[in-house]
Parts: C-alpha cells; structure tokens; sequence
C-alpha cells in the first residue's frame, strides 16, 4: 500500500472535488468550528463589502429592530399606567438591550453559523427557523418581560389598578395584559408581519451572498491550506485531473 492510500483510506473519488457542499469542503471550514475564523476573515477582507454585508450587520441589524419594537411595546405600557419617569431608564435599558441582543444572538448561532459551517440544513428551513427567532424576540419576549417591569412599579405609585403578579394569580395578570394590548392590536400585526420578512429577506440574502463569495474565494481557502494537510493536496491533484479530462 502506498503512502498516499494509508493517508486517505477512506476518501471517495467523488468527494475529492473542492466546492461546497463536499466532504472535502466541510472538513475544512465545519469540523469542530476550527477553521471558521479563516472563513470571518475572508469575508472581513473581501472586496468589494457590499457582496458580504449580510454577514456582517445582518445580526446586528435584526437586533436593532427587535430592540425597537420591545421598545414600543415598554412605551405602551408605561403611557398607559402613567408610571411617568419613575424607572423609564431601567425599563428601557432592559426592554432595548434582551430582546436585542437575543435576535441577534439567536440568529447569529442558529442561522448564520449553520450557513457558513455547510451544515445539511434545508434552505426554507432555515429561513423559517430565523422567522421564528426574530418574531419571539421582537414580541414574545417583550410581552413577557414588560408586565414584570412595569407592574410592580404601578402596584407601588398606586396610578392604576394592577394585579398581583404572581403564579397563583397568573390568570387576571394574563386578563389584565390582554386588555392593556387590545388597543395595538393592529401594531403587534404589523410588527410580526415586518419582522418575519425582514428575518427572512436577511437568512435569504446571507445564503445567496454566502454561495457567491464561496465560489469567488475558494482558491483563497484551498491555497491557504493546501500546503499543510496531505488530504487537500490530494484534493487539488484531484482537480488538475479533472480539469485536464474535461479540455
């Protein structure tokens, strides 16, 4: 047995092939999230940055719009206690940086990550899972969070009639949320429809730019990592050889 068979005993002719997708590929740029950072930083240096923005402010960008949105719901509740400026720091600190950076967070390691590491995950759901993430940061969480910061405030300056929060009196708190929602009603629409097609223009535009920049910038991966693993340098002999088949 040669050198190069003990090497590669296992490696399919068909998997030589260097494009995404591949064993040879995911090897590279999946196993163990080593080589990731080599990915960050080819898209950190590509020119020009607009074929990669989505990679690099699309997080951020969906942080900020379920920072807005939790801030309006905050806003909402605290107009209609009248709770004035008692806390209006503290609650809007919180209500802008959780469900913030939570969208961000949530779509950073469970969409983002999962394009760029070639994982076996289907597009739309992919795009389905990021709807889902940003609509629960953008309105679950804050309808969570605000009647837990702004309650106890009401209860205590006595400006309105609040229940008591408290898990044997979860019922009227719930009926009490429900009326206080009532009159944005059409808003909360509108921000589930806004932010579900913003996730999904970003995790569709983020897998399109991901493929364009892959196969722009794959000689930059394969030559950096040619010259220190035996497999690529079988993976590129393999290439030559199909090239020079198909001329």
């Amino acid at each position: 047995m040669t050198q190069n068979q003990e090497e590669t005993p296992n490696i399919k002719p068909e998997q030589h092939v260097f494009h995404p997708g591949t064993d040879s590929f995911r090897y590279k740029v999946r196993k163990n999230q080593k080589h990731m950072p080599e990915i960050f930083e080819i898209l950190h240096k590509w020119k020009p940055q607009s074929e990669v923005w989505m990679f690099k402010y699309g997080p951020f960008l969906l942080g900020v719009a379920s920072s807005l949105s939790a801030s309006y719901i905050n806003w909402h509740f605290r107009e209609t206690l009248y709770l004035l400026n008692y806390s209006r720091f503290s609650s809007y600190a919180v209500m802008f940086l959780a469900p913030g950076v939570s969208a961000g967070a949530l779509h950073y390691i469970f969409v983002t990550s999962k394009i760029l590491e070639e994982k076996k995950v289907c597009s739309t759901c992919l795009q389905m899972r990021a709807m889902t993430f940003q609509t629960a940061s953008s309105l679950l969480y804050p309808l969570v969070l605000v009647p837990i910061i702004c309650y106890p405030v009401a209860k205590r300056l006595q400006n309105y009639s609040v229940p008591n929060i408290s898990y044997a009196n979860k019922w009227p708190v719930m009926q009490f949320t429900r009326e206080m929602l009532k009159p944005i009603r059409g808003p909360l629409w509108f921000i589930t429809a806004s932010q579900a097609i913003l996730a999904l223009a970003m995790t569709f535009y983020q897998q399109f730019q991901y493929t364009s920049v892959v196969k722009q910038g794959i000689d930059k991966v394969k030559t950096r990592y040619s010259p220190t693993h035996p497999r690529l340098d079988i993976e590129s002999k393999s290439i030559d050889q199909t090239n020079e088949s198909d001329c």
